[in-house]
């Protein structure tokens, strides 16, 4: 398998929060990296005071964070951007569609591999961990699942499900490629027995 390895323990505090596989948050890396690039080239300079110019790449981007750390990194520092930033170097545009295509080609696996097992036709989760009031720092508790049907190309659907502590929680209804009507009929289905239900 085509695999850059990333620095020991980077991705590990992202793993136990969305259960994303080194290969994946490596791909994940050189997507956002290149996006991210994308968008910070396309902006229009604004009219303002300081005359120094915008950032138009990640490492402008990543020292300008750094120059003004005081007040752009108070509450949350630029690992994620520094990460792919150096994954984007290391990777070549081969290893790159490599990875994309086997971590889409495993998903599909997976997704309808489970459902062929258990001859179901939707997969209903809770669609993560409750949501956290307002910190300063994050407090993921549970996982994320909408990773595996948005790599496998699969539909989903988050219902409102009620509320814990006063903070909202979701479902995920998740279905094969191309059964979006099916879903729809389900997630109407499964929306009218839910607390949030009018």
């Amino acid at each position: 398998v085509p695999h850059d390895e990333a620095a020991p323990g980077t991705t590990d505090a992202f793993e136990q929060g969305h259960g994303v596989s080194d290969v994946e948050f490596g791909a994940l890396l050189v997507d956002f990296e290149r996006d991210i690039e994308a968008y910070l080239r396309g902006r229009q300079d604004l009219k303002r005071e300081s005359q120094e110019p915008v950032p138009r790449t990640l490492d402008d981007l990543i020292a300008f964070n750094r120059k003004r750390a005081s007040h752009e990194l108070v509450h949350f520092g630029q690992d994620i951007f520094e990460l792919a930033r150096d994954k984007a170097l290391r990777s070549s545009d081969q290893t790159h569609a490599t990875d994309v295509a086997m971590i889409e080609r495993r998903a599909i696996e997976t997704l309808h591999g489970t459902m062929d097992d258990y001859s179901v036709d939707v997969l209903i989760s809770p669609t993560c961990g409750p949501a956290w009031p307002i910190a300063l720092k994050d407090n993921f508790c549970g996982g994320l699942c909408s990773a595996l049907a948005a790599v496998a190309g699969g539909p989903l659907i988050t219902l409102p499900a009620g509320n814990w502590r006063g903070l909202p929680l979701g479902v995920t209804l998740m279905g094969r490629r191309f059964s979006e009507d099916m879903l729809l009929e389900v997630a109407s289905a499964v929306e009218a027995l839910l607390p949030n239900a009018n």
